[in-house]
């Protein structure tokens, strides 16, 4: 039962209208939430390096909005969302975030997490549903499988089903590595349990496509056909040039997409490119979907420690690798 006052916070948080129609897999999947580079002025906390997870830690709606009409001045389309019991603590421990604090968890105030993914959607951008649970997270895998289960429970219930708009990742990078084989293969299957026609994705850590074994991994048939997006971290910043780490990684993701830069080993071809294609055969449900997702620039710039015009060339040089718009 909820209070008065609660009713007028949801009413006030709500989205500006009806739900979109339920988007295409590939709507979902090419992901492109602009991590690392866009600042935006609060009147709760002033001007930020903008970092997502921050997103309902804005009390004022009118700052939420600064972040919705910054992220679409930008062409992103997804905003980052977070499902874990957290409430009371701090956003991130970084730069200006480590004062600002999570005012309420969703996972443990399933109403606020679907009017809040209403909002998102009624101002035109995808969720991606992280739910916190890399390798230091304690019990880190049965804590994914409960909150993934109490994450289906909560957007069934809306009228809407919103678990058709929604991308579901169960981690950040210390995903892979950090699960083993096995987690990785059995969470894949229980998601399609749960939501055969659902979204879900991956992040790996610099150099480290999951789950080892190569393309046969990715097959139709594979132990990862159960996943749609791979998000992929790269060793990254002002300070490192990209190196064998971003290039053998990305023409692998990529395959005939994969544009060699100049910098590259010359052997690292297009042809290179689509005899090593681990994600060519898709799944059951169509391609999967590689994004640059990450690289230094997102730790860098929530701490002011590098420029939005570093930040844009450090995209602008990932996405023309082949990864276009979905680089992070």
């Amino acid at each position: 039962m909820i209070t008065l006052a609660e009713y007028l916070w949801f009413a006030q948080a709500g989205g500006n209208g009806p739900l979109p129609p339920p988007p295409s897999r590939a709507a979902v999947c090419t992901v492109r939430p602009y991590f690392a580079g866009l600042t935006v002025v609060t009147q709760q906390y002033g001007t930020l390096p903008w970092y997502d997870p921050a997103l309902f830690a804005l009390t004022s709606r009118d700052d939420r909005q600064a972040v919705y009409n910054a992220k679409r001045s930008v062409g992103a389309t997804h905003c980052i969302m977070t499902f874990d019991p957290d409430e009371g603590g701090y956003v991130n421990r970084l730069g200006p975030y480590k004062d600002i604090i999570i005012p309420y968890s969703h996972m443990g105030h399933p109403e606020r997490m679907r009017e809040d993914t209403r909002e998102v959607l009624t101002q035109g951008f995808t969720p991606i549903v992280n739910l916190g649970c890399d390798k230091d997270d304690g019990p880190y895998y049965q804590n994914a499988l409960d909150r993934l289960h109490a994450l289906v429970d909560c957007l069934k219930a809306d009228p809407a089903d919103l678990t058709q708009y929604v991308l579901v990742t169960p981690g950040w990078d210390g995903t892979f590595y950090g699960w083993t084989i096995e987690q990785i293969t059995d969470f894949g299957q229980e998601f399609r349990r749960l939501l055969p026609n659902g979204y879900l994705a991956i992040e790996h850590d610099p150099g480290h496509i999951p789950m080892g074994g190569g393309p046969a991994d990715w097959a139709i048939d594979g132990p990862m056909a159960t996943w749609d997006v791979i998000l992929s971290e790269y060793d990254y910043s002002d300070d490192t040039p990209p190196s064998g780490s971003v290039w053998q990684v990305a023409c692998r993701l990529l395959g005939p997409k994969w544009v060699r830069p100049s910098d590259c080993d010359d052997y690292i071809t297009t042809e290179y490119a689509i005899a090593h294609w681990y994600l060519g055969q898709g799944n059951p449900r169509g391609p999967y979907f590689p994004c640059a997702f990450e690289w230094w620039a997102t730790y860098n710039w929530v701490q002011w420690r590098t420029t939005a015009e570093s930040v844009a060339s450090q995209r602008a040089y990932l996405s023309a690798l082949g990864y276009g718009v979905a680089t992070g």
